[in-house]
């Protein structure tokens, strides 16, 4: 949401996980990239996108860090 309250519509909302980790289902190691999700017009990550909770990730100190971006500006950025 941008600070005058209306949506950041067809923004992108980037993720970046704080440190590598594995998820625990599986002993796959996660990496640290950048996810990038297109927002839809209400500003909402569309309906059927996946992304690894932190509490499937080991170690339990991961987070992610994320910036939303709309038409070049940033709208939000933050962490923990």
């Amino acid at each position: 949401m941008l600070a005058n309250g209306s949506p950041v519509a067809n923004g992108t909302l980037y993720l970046q996980l704080s440190q590598n980790a594995q998820f625990t289902a599986t002993p796959t190691q996660v990496a640290p990239k950048l996810i990038s999700i297109t927002l839809d017009i209400n500003g909402s990550v569309p309906s059927g996108t996946t992304l690894l909770a932190n509490d499937e990730l080991a170690p339990t100190t991961t987070y992610y860090r994320m910036t939303v971006n709309q038409q070049g500006d940033f709208a939000y950025l933050g962490g923990r």
